[in-house]
């Protein structure tokens, strides 16, 4: 049973497995309902419910479906938004694969960390009563329990920014935790049986927070091996703590000085063009590396760089003020540039949110020099001009 909340082929399940050899079961709100029906997608059953969020509707579909079935062999939820539900279904119904405590642990902040207390990794001071704050130290951080991609996060810094925030916005199923300082990483790769397989760095270039306050996101791989040694052995003590047994992952951390502070992770893959970096660094399909997991898959190939080139990504917001028309917009075409993605002039931008819809995306790959190069040239002089507007310079600082 496939839980899809996508209206693209993002995840192409079509791609991903035979729908004419397995029986395939697809429980989709409207949006992903799209997925089934733009790509002609045959499949044994299609359910289209309001939420996917929605315990008793779907036990109620899930018990029709056994009770149809017999059996359903495994639930498959790509969206950071559906990990927690199948968790729940798959231990409600003694389905195999990530159980609801092992969901919580990486869709729950504040489960996250209580998890990782007393395993000797480091985190930033937290409370989960937003409105007990007295023991953490300003600038704070507020961000939802459980989200993706900084939505709802805000940075305070004291306690009467504090005290207007509060009064002016609903803070349900909130933590707090303490700001600390310094490089921010993504780490991705997987865990088959239990074991970490495969996890490498890079650098963030401004933030997911920054990103929807308007700056420009991204991130360059790192390839010092006696750092990504560091981080490989980092990222094996988080992931065992949490329970991760057969999954993709992406974990984001803070160096400051010289330690490692988790934030958090996620048992899906990353956001952004992390997906075609890992492809373009390592032939890693990070989409059908995690449907296989899922699916319990026997084995996992190998996956090696052949050289010291590095893969980076950029990823500019949409323009305010939209919906407006593309009038100018600056093209590039350089020496590591693997791509890139942007609206054409004349094209209509509606407003839309989020990395899926921007006013650019690039790819890098290349010699560590040029691709650097090429990443900041692109930040200085990445323009797009809407009708309405004179000039839209994307905030890189």
């Amino acid at each position: 049973m496939i839980i899809n909340r996508w209206q693209d082929n993002f995840a192409d399940y079509k791609k991903l497995i035979n729908h004419n050899v397995h029986e395939i079961i697809y429980i989709t709100n409207a949006e992903g309902a799209k997925y089934i029906q733009n790509y002609e997608v045959k499949c044994t059953e299609h359910l289209v419910v309001d939420s996917l969020s929605d315990k008793k509707i779907l036990c109620a579909i899930f018990q029709d479906l056994l009770n149809k079935y017999q059996c359903i062999d495994r639930v498959v939820a790509m969206s950071e938004m559906d990990i927690a539900i199948a968790g729940y279904l798959r231990s409600k119904y003694k389905i195999s694969g990530m159980s609801e405590q092992t969901a919580l642990n990486f869709t729950d902040k504040v489960c996250m960390k209580n998890a990782l207390s007393g395993k000797g990794i480091l985190f930033p001071k937290y409370t989960s009563n937003i409105n007990k704050i007295d023991e953490l130290t300003f600038p704070i951080i507020l961000k939802p329990r459980n989200g993706a991609s900084s939505e709802g996060v805000v940075k305070l810094s004291d306690y009467s920014e504090y005290y207007d925030y509060c009064q002016e916005n609903i803070l349900e199923n909130y933590e707090a935790e303490e700001y600390i300082d310094g490089s921010i990483y993504h780490v991705d790769g997987f865990c088959f049986q239990g074991k970490l397989g495969f996890a490498k760095a890079s650098e963030y270039i401004n933030t997911p927070y920054d990103y929807i306050r308007g700056k420009t996101i991204g991130s360059i791989f790192c390839a010092d091996n006696v750092f990504s040694d560091r981080v490989f052995s980092f990222t094996e003590v988080v992931l065992s703590a949490l329970g991760l047994q057969d999954s993709v992952f992406h974990l984001e951390f803070i160096e400051h000085g010289d330690e490692f502070y988790f934030l958090e992770v996620g048992a899906r893959q990353g956001g952004g063009e992390i997906v075609p970096m890992y492809k373009k660094l390592y032939n890693m399909d990070l989409i059908k590396l995690s449907f296989n997991l899922q699916i319990g898959v026997e084995k996992v190939p190998l996956f090696e760089k052949k050289d010291e080139r590095v893969a980076a990504f950029l990823l500019f917001p949409e323009p305010s003020q939209l919906p407006d028309k593309v009038k100018e917009i600056t093209m590039f075409n350089l020496e590591s540039q693997v791509y890139q993605i942007s609206p054409k002039i004349g094209e209509n931008m509606e407003e839309g949110g989020g990395y899926y819809f921007n006013s650019g995306r690039f790819l890098f790959y290349g010699d560590s020099k040029q691709v650097i190069k090429d990443v900041n040239y692109v930040m200085s002089n990445f323009r797009i001009t809407m009708s309405r507007e004179k000039n839209n310079e994307i905030d890189d600082n």
